[in-house]
This record gives C-alpha cells, sequence and structure tokens, in this order.
C-alpha cells in the first residue's frame, strides 16, 4: 500500500465531503483486501506444509524422458478455450524435438486454479509426473495462486528437480531488477526475444547459466499458400505502442490496401485466422521496438516461415540472426517504409528471393530441433561443471 498516495488522497479528502466519503471507501477496501489475501495465502502455506511430506512417499526415481510444463492454457482472458501461443511455443515444438516419447505433463497458471491448495495441486503434478525437468514460463510470484519460489527452493533441494524459466519479455529497463531473484534461482534461464542482451547485465553466476535464444515455432508453421493480401499488421497501438500510429497513418494517406487489426489482445483475431492471414499476405509489417528497447519478436518467425516477406523497422536485435535485404527488409521511418512497400508490391521476384532465403534460415538454423537442442545441451553442461 502506498502512504505517500493515500496521505494525499486524505490531504483531498477533507476539503470536500463526497472526496472524504470516496477516500474511506477506498482506503477500507484496500485494507480488507489485503487482509483477506494474506489469511488466503497463510492458509495456502499451512495446507501445502502438511500435504507436501505426504507427497514425497509417493516421490520415485524419474522417468526419462518427462517433461513438466507450467505455462497458461488461454490465449487472453477474453477467451478461455483459445490455447494460449505458449501451446505452440513450448509443446508442440518440444513433441517435434523428442518424437513420440515425450511423456508432458502440465500446470496451467490461468486453468488450474483453487479457491484454496493451488500449491499443493502444483506440487502433487509435480511428483506425479516423475519429470527431472520442470519448464516454467510466465511465471510471476505476484500472481495469486501461483506456487512462491520458498517452495520451488524445497523441491529443487530435496527432490532434485531442474528448473527452467522461459523469459518472453524482457527488453525493460525494470525487467531485472523486477526478475533477479528468479533469475538467480533457476537452473537455466532461456530468453527468447533478447539475442543482443539488452538490460541484461548480470552477475556473472546468472550469466553463466542464461542462453538468449528465439521465438520457437513447428515446422508445421511452414506455409507456402497463394498471396491475397498486399499488407498486413495485426497488434496493438495503445500504451508504448502509439509511436505505431504515424506509421499506419502514413500508409492509409498514400491508398495502401491492407488489413489491420490495431486492437487490444482480447479483440485481435483468433491465432488460427491470424496465422492465416499473415500466410496469405505478401508483406507482413513489424515494430521492434518495446517498452524501453528493441525487441524480437515472435511475429519476424511467424511472417518469415509463412513465406511473406517481412519489413522490420531497423533494430541491432534482429541483425543477431538475419541479414537486412537479404533475409528481411528494414525501414528507417514513415517515409522509407512507403517507398519499400511500393517496391516490394511491384517487384515479385526480389520479393520472393528474400523470403525464400529466411524461410530456409530458419528451418536450417532456427529450428524447433536446433532450439532445443541448445537448451538441454546447455543444461548438460551446467551439470557437468556442477554448476546446477
Amino acid at each position: 500500500m502506498n502512504l505517500k498516495y493515500f496521505k494525499k488522497l486524505f490531504m483531498k479528502a477533507f476539503s470536500n465531503p463526497d472526496k472524504f466519503i470516496y477516500a474511506t471507501k477506498y482506503v477500507c477496501s484496500k485494507f480488507i483486501g489485503n487482509f483477506l489475501l494474506s489469511i488466503f495465502r497463510l492458509s495456502e502455506y499451512i495446507i501445502t506444509f502438511f500435504g507436501f511430506f505426504l507427497f514425497l512417499t509417493h516421490h520415485s526415481k524419474f522417468e526419462k524422458n518427462s517433461i513438466f510444463l507450467c505455462r497458461f492454457y488461454s490465449y487472453s482472458s477474453g477467451d478461455k478455450d483459445e490455447q494460449s501461443t505458449e501451446k505452440l511455443n513450448l509443446d508442440d515444438t518440444l513433441y517435434e524435438y523428442f518424437g513420440e516419447q515425450l511423456i508432458l505433463n502440465h500446470y496451467f497458471w490461468d486453468k488450474d486454479q483453487l479457491f484454496l491448495g493451488n500449491y499443493l495441486l502444483f506440487i502433487f503434478k509435480l511428483i506425479k509426473s516423475k519429470a527431472q525437468f520442470c519448464l516454467i514460463s510466465s511465471y510471476s510470484d505476484k500472481r495469486y495462486g501461483t506456487t512462491p519460489l520458498f517452495f520451488l527452493k524445497i523441491i529443487k533441494k530435496i527432490l532434485g528437480v531442474k528448473f527452467i524459466f522461459f523469459w518472453w519479455d524482457t527488453c525493460s529497463i525494470s525487467f531485472k531488477d523486477s526478475n533477479n531473484h528468479l533469475l538467480k534461482f533457476a537452473d537455466l534461464n532461456v530468453v527468447n526475444d533478447n539475442p543482443n542482451g539488452d538490460f541484461f547485465k548480470c552477475k556473472k553466476l546468472i550469466m553463466d547459466k542464461t542462453i538468449f535464444l528465439w521465438t520457437p515455432l513447428p515446422s508445421t508453421f511452414y506455409k507456402n499458400i497463394s498471396k491475397e493480401i498486399d499488407l498486413v499488421f495485426l497488434g496493438q497501438i495503445s500504451s508504448y505502442r502509439n509511436y505505431r500510429s504515424k506509421y499506419i497513418f502514413e500508409i492509409m494517406k498514400n491508398n495502401i490496401p491492407g488489413i489491420f487489426s490495431l486492437f487490444d489482445r482480447e479483440f485481435q483475431p483468433k491465432y488460427l485466422e491470424y496465422s492465416m492471414l499473415i500466410a496469405k499476405s505478401r508483406i507482413g509489417l513489424n515494430f521492434s521496438y518495446s517498452v524501453d528497447g528493441h525487441q524480437l519478436k515472435g511475429r519476424i518467425f511467424e511472417t518469415i516461415l509463412s513465406g511473406t516477406l517481412l519489413l522490420e523497422s531497423k533494430n541491432h536485435q534482429i541483425t543477431n540472426l538475419f541479414t537486412e535485404g537479404e533475409d528481411y527488409v528494414a525501414f528507417e521511418d514513415e517515409y522509407d517504409l512507403i517507398k519499400k512497400i511500393k517496391f516490394f508490391l511491384k517487384n515479385e521476384k526480389e520479393r520472393e528471393k528474400i523470403t525464400n532465403s529466411g524461410q530456409k534460415k530458419i528451418l536450417q538454423k532456427y529450428s524447433s530441433y536446433n532450439y532445443w537442442y541448445q537448451v538441454f545441451s546447455r543444461i548438460e553442461e551446467l551439470e557437468k561443471k556442477n554448476k546446477i
């Protein structure tokens, strides 16, 4: 609770009866809410302590090729039935890597939620899976119901489970300070959006167990269908993304036809429709700037693998993996963007030459197999060095 904010609120409140009533209700609701939340969390800890040691009696040796994956089930809060893209990026690519030998068990941050007993359910599922590796995606210990780091440390120490954390959104100044305790705890950190390592100046202990990769996609995402749409951009323009508006406006001014979905995430096309729209387009537009810096976005791989020309804002992240002018096209500003859209819509052979080169590079260098090979090779290497 922010005391400075409450002090300011009450100073204003005493000058107006209506504001006083509002301030009193606000403070009371905050206090009651935090009090009840503390009660629930204390209850979770008590239940988990008693149940944890009971479940330990059921723990046996690790089962080969068994993996426990923790992620979101739903793509957005607006549609509980549409599965998260994490299924495509993690589940589907893991199956490509391991084949039929893979035994994949799940815990979902949004679906496996109980009124009480969330921590215990997580531990029960993990022990039952007999998995040596626990893959954690989109973890936040601030989210109600998420198993706290305290219990993850106990599991790691007693059972010897290896925890691999996957990070999708690291390009902000606050990322490292907010997640330093998690980066330190993980046996391996896999960063998927930041090959340049911006904002990632961590201690050697953390850097030694961090690898910078990319957003993995299964080979089934590869498409080569006829192109019916000139230009596509399916992304948001709200909040820190509002700089994108001037580019979209310039495209409209020049009467360039295309499909533009600029809504918030829950109102965007479903992922199947989203991927088909990209695949049917001649050019796919992407803006790399995130909260505080440029980011290697998943849309890069979705666009290139779909056989669509990637037109990307000029940045230093993508050049770690791809060659400008050979695998994709970069633009400097809104005028350069318009110039290059017009050129590549007129020059089909040049466009196809670049898209084919980008596709080939992903399939050969940035495939799902190469992604997981690097992850598990790095874990094996750290084990040999006795660093985990």
